[in-house]
Order: structure tokens, then C-alpha cells, then sequence
């Protein structure tokens, strides 16, 4: 579905992407940019599959509770990659690929965002930032940290990227609308993704994985406050504009995580008296032992802060 004339008409676009059981999320994140006065520089859009008229009746609601607006969209995707899709992840996890044969053309800027993030700061910088002409902003993911205790630093090699490369993370993707379409760089993921499962193959993280070859010489590393994800919010505290909830462990789940308390109390007040107040677990939380262990070593570890934050602004 190509939208032709957006209800809105912003120089700029933020975008969620996920399935239908997700939309509370979804939502959440797009009122999360709205309280930090996104909306007054850019359209919000969820794109979704198999969208019921329950869906989008309680999408509506939502937003008529919280007093902004947003466009539901149905995204469409090859029936080959959706049959192919890996059993972890949803097809839905493809549908930022597919972003050209759905937004208008004209926007400026277009960020997407996973269904699992939070702005917590004012959006506009992030905006603004200088992507030095390449196609997309974006923030390095841990992979290609070094030193990296329990991740895979060879995953970066492993996939085809040369020795030393950079990769990031796609849970927050800045694109330069113009150039990407003009590029069709999406469409290049899409292939790539299709050509590795007509071989039998897959990547390990799927089309980040893909996004991160496509992209290679064409994205520009952002400061990490616009995409903390879980492991890393441990050791970039401050400023944080974007924090995403990358571990199983949600805000909105009934678990007691170091750190998250705050988050969950926004995901509390968003979602009550909303369609979909029981999405929110409420009651005693359970305690992630191994998980809040890993945190607070991580918190004591000032040598590895200070080295992660050197290495992060060279």
C-alpha cells in the first residue's frame, strides 16, 4: 500500500513496524515522541500485518486518549521471505525494508523505530544530526565493540564485512528519504535476504544483518545516546535520547529489572484506561536474578564505562 497524501504533511516521517499483538508497544513508542514535541516536525505510522477492524478501532482510541495522530497502515511483504521467516522472529521484522513501497516520497527524513524503544529526550537533535552525505544515521551496535565479554565480535567478518568494520544496530535507523530512494537501498536488503534463503542460508540477526551490508559504506555512526540498548544502558547513562528495551525481560512485563522502573511506570500510565490496559502486567513482580546480576556488575565496572565511552567517541 502506497500512501499518496498523508493525513499529515511534516518535512519528516517516524515509523514503527510490528504485528498486531505488538500495536500497545508500538503506540507507546509514538506517544513517547510525541511528549518530546516530535509531532510538531514529523507524521507517525505503524505498519503492521494482518490488521483486524478491532485494531485499528483501538489504535484509534488510543490516540484519541492521548491527543495526537499517527497512520495504521497494512504492509504487504514477499510470500517467500514470510514463509522463510525464522521461528524467533516474526515476518513483521522485514517490514522496515519495505518502507519505499509505503511512504510518500517527499519527506526529508525518515527514522524508524523498533516497537521496544522510548524517546526520553527531545527527538530534534537526532533530526539534525550531520550524516555527512551518506544514506542512513545510525548507532553501533555491541558486535563490533571491542573487547565485548559474551558477545560475538566476529560476527561483523563473519558476515562479509572487512576486518575492523563497524556495525550497527537497526532498532534505530535515520534514513536520508531522498537518497535511499534514489539508491533503493531497501529493495537491495530485500534481494540480498531473498538470494541467501533461495541458497538455504540466513543470517544471524536477519535483516540487520542484511541492512549492515547494504549500508556499509553509506551510514554514519551516531553518538550512542540515540540508541542505548539494553546491555549498553549500563555503561551510557547520561543524556540518553533513545533507550531501547532490547532484553526478554520488557517494562511492561511483570519483572523487577534494575533500571527499568521508570519505563514501566510511563508504559503504566499510557496504557491505562487504554483498549489495552491488560497488556500491562500489573501484581507483584518476579525477581530476573541472573539478569539484575549482570547489571549491577556491569554498573561497578568503571574501567570498562570508561573504556566503552573513549572507544565510542573516536
Amino acid at each position: 500500500m502506497k500512501i499518496s497524501s498523508p493525513e499529515m504533511n511534516k518535512n519528516n516521517a517516524i515509523v514503527v513496524c510490528c504485528t498486531p499483538n505488538w500495536l500497545a508497544p508500538a503506540a507507546c513508542t509514538l506517544k513517547s515522541c510525541h511528549d518530546h514535541g516530535a509531532s510538531a516536525f514529523a507524521d507517525f505510522y505503524v505498519i503492521s500485518l494482518g490488521l483486524s477492524a478491532l485494531d485499528r478501532q483501538q489504535f484509534q482510541k488510543f490516540l484519541d486518549k492521548n491527543n495526537f495522530s499517527a497512520t495504521l497502515v497494512e504492509g504487504k511483504l514477499p510470500e517467500y521471505l514470510v514463509a522463510k521467516s525464522p521461528k524467533r522472529y516474526s515476518a513483521a521484522t522485514y517490514l522496515r525494508l519495505t518502507l519505499n513501497h509505503i511512504l510518500p516520497p517527499n519527506y526529508n527524513r525518515v527514522l524508524y523505530l523498533d516497537s521496544d524503544v522510548l524517546a526520553c529526550a527531545p527527538l530534534k537533535s537526532l533530526f539534525e544530526q550531520d550524516l555527512s552525505g551518506k544514506c542512513l544515521g545510525a548507532v553501533e551496535d555491541f558486535q563490533s565493540f571491542p573487547n565485548w565479554r559474551g558477545g560475538d565480535a566476529k560476527h561483523p567478518k563473519k558476515i562479509g564485512l572487512p576486518s575492523g568494520a563497524r556495525y550497527f544496530n537497526a532498532g534505530m535507523l535515520l534514513l536520508d528519504w531522498q537518497q535511499t530512494l534514489q539508491k533503493n537501498m531497501l529493495q537491495k536488503c530485500i534481494d540480498l535476504i531473498l538470494e541467501k534463503l533461495v541458497a538455504n542460508q540466513r543470517f544471524k540477526f536477519h535483516d540487520q544483518d542484511a541492512l549492515n551490508l547494504v549500508f556499509a559504506k553509506d551510514w554514519q555512526r551516531l553518538p550512542q545516546r540515540y540508541n542505548v540498548i539494553s546491555v549498553l544502558s549500563d555503561y551510557f547513562q547520561d543524556g540518553i535520547v533513545i533507550r531501547h528495551f532490547t532484553k526478554d525481560h520488557k517494562p511492561w512485563h511483570n519483572v523487577r529489572i534494575i533500571g527499568n522502573s521508570e519505563a514501566r511506570e510511563f508504559y503504566r500510565r499510557a496504557l491505562a484506561d487504554s483498549p489495552w490496559a491488560s497488556f500491562f502486567e500489573s501484581g507483584r513482580r518476579r525477581f530476573a536474578p541472573i539478569e539484575n546480576l549482570g547489571i549491577t556488575l556491569r554498573r561497578k565496572d568503571k574501567k570498562t564505562r570508561a573504556r566503552f565511552v573513549r572507544y565510542s567517541q573516536t
